[in-house]
C-alpha cells in the first residue's frame, strides 16, 4: 500500500536525518530559511514539521529564538530504553499469531542486508533497516494505540550517531551483535513461542548497556 506523504512529511524526514546524520547538532538553532531553500519549499510545509519535531520532543521551541535540537541525557535514554523493553515485548507476544510466512520472509531479509550495511559502514542503512525490521512485528501486533506509543518513544531517541568509524570496533560488534540477535527474534518467532519473545525483547535485546550509544555525539 503507498502512503501518501505530504511536504511536511518530507521536510520532517530532512530535518530527522540531518539530526541523525550529526549534520544538525544538539542545542543548535534550525535555520529555517536554509532548509526552505535547500528543499525549494515554502516556510509553511517547515514550520509544520518543527511543530511535530517538537512535538515528538526532538526539539524544543524558545520564544524569540525559534527551535533548537533537545539534548537527551543518558539517563533519559535508559528509561526510554526500560520502556520500550516492555512494549515491545508485548507486542512481540500479541504479533506471534499474525505473523505470517511472508512476515518471517522479509525479517529475514532485512537482517540479511543489515548484515552488508555494517559491512560497508552503511550506518543510515543500518538505522533505516532495523527500524524497518521491527515495524513487521510491532505492525502485526494489530494493536494501535500500542504502535503509536513506541513509534513516539523511538522517534525521541532519533538523534542515534550511526556515522561511526570502521575503527570504533566497540560499536561495530555491538550492531553485528544486535543483527545476532534479530535472529534469534525470529527463531521465536517460527516457534511461536510468546513468552519467550516477550522476554528476550524486553530483557535481551532492549539491553540498558545500549543506551549510551543513543546519546555520543561528536
Amino acid at each position: 500500500m503507498n502512503i501518501y506523504k505530504t511536504l511536511k512529511d518530507y521536510v520532517y524526514e530532512y530535518i530527522s536525518e540531518e539530526i541523525r546524520n550529526n549534520n544538525i547538532k544538539p542545542r543548535e538553532k534550525i535555520n529555517e530559511s536554509n532548509i526552505c531553500q535547500t528543499l525549494n519549499v515554502s516556510r509553511t510545509p517547515v514550520r509544520e514539521a518543527l511543530i511535530e519535531l517538537a512535538s515528538d520532543g526532538i526539539l524544543e521551541r524558545h520564544p524569540r529564538r525559534g527551535f533548537i535540537v533537545k539534548e537527551v541525557p543518558l539517563e533519559k535514554i535508559r528509561e526510554i530504553y526500560k520502556i520500550l523493553g516492555v512494549l515491545e515485548g508485548l507486542a512481540g507476544r500479541l504479533s506471534v499469531d499474525n505473523l505470517t510466512e511472508k512476515d518471517i520472509i522479509n525479517m529475514e531479509k532485512i537482517v540479511e542486508e543489515i548484515d552488508e550495511a555494517i559491512q560497508n559502514e552503511s550506518f543510515e542503512d543500518y538505522y533505516k533497516l532495523q527500524m524497518k525490521f521491527h515495524s513487521i512485528f510491532i505492525s502485526a501486533s494489530e494493536n494501535s494505540e500500542l504502535i503509536r506509543i513506541i513509534d513516539t518513544l523511538k522517534k525521541s531517541l532519533i538523534k542515534q550517531e550511526y556515522n561511526i568509524k570502521g575503527s570504533d570496533k566497540e560499536v561495530n560488534n555491538i550492531l553485528k551483535e544486535t543483527n545476532s540477535q534479530h535472529k534469534k527474534i525470529i527463531e521465536l518467532f517460527k516457534n511461536r513461542d510468546k513468552e519467550g519473545i516477550d522476554n528476550y525483547l524486553r530483557n535481551i535485546h532492549w539491553n540498558l548497556s545500549y543506551a549510551k550509544f543513543d546519546s555520543v555525539w561528536d
